[in-house]
């Protein structure tokens, strides 16, 4: 299996076989090469006009029927969790903004990522929220992120809706 990974890799390579061939970098002229392409939280970090164009050229180079994997942080959960507690976790406002090194340029509730990638071609097979750790300053954080898993869909966008 070959897929591409590009943001964080970690959880592709808990998701994926371990005989899977990662690759970080994307090839546009390996058309019909991936069996799945992560997107791990990297979305939040493109401007929003980027987005889009991101998912266009991610097309092309996904095997038919090949899965696309997107992972960004739950805007939904880190707001209520800061709305709800007089006191909230930095990480909520890591969600929203992200860090020194890595600022958030935009953000996604889980309906809006589904229909965004919906949009641009892809059958969307699953949208959650799930948890994940992450570590800020060595501090492991449970949080949540919004997950949606799809297909490269050979029809038009209208017959993707899944």
């Amino acid at each position: 299996m070959k897929v591409l990974t590009l943001g964080s890799d970690t959880q592709a390579k808990e998701t994926f076989p371990p005989d899977t061939e990662f690759d970080k970098a994307m090839h546009p002229g390996k058309k019909n090469y991936y069996d799945a392409v992560f997107l791990g939280h990297i979305l939040q970090t493109k401007e929003r006009k980027e987005v889009s164009q991101l998912l266009k050229d991610v097309y092309p180079i996904l095997k038919e029927d090949g899965e696309l994997w997107v992972s960004v942080p739950s805007l939904e959960f880190a707001a209520l969790q800061i709305l709800k507690d007089d006191n909230p976790n930095f990480s909520y406002f890591t969600a929203l903004w992200g860090g020194d090194d890595n600022p958030h340029k935009c953000g996604f509730r889980l309906l809006d990522l589904r229909l965004l990638i919906l949009n641009n071609g892809y059958m969307v097979r699953r949208a959650i929220q799930e948890a994940y750790q992450e570590s800020i300053n060595g501090q492991p954080i449970l949080t949540m992120q919004n997950l949606v898993i799809a297909v490269k869909h050979a029809g038009n966008a209208e017959d993707a809706i899944g």
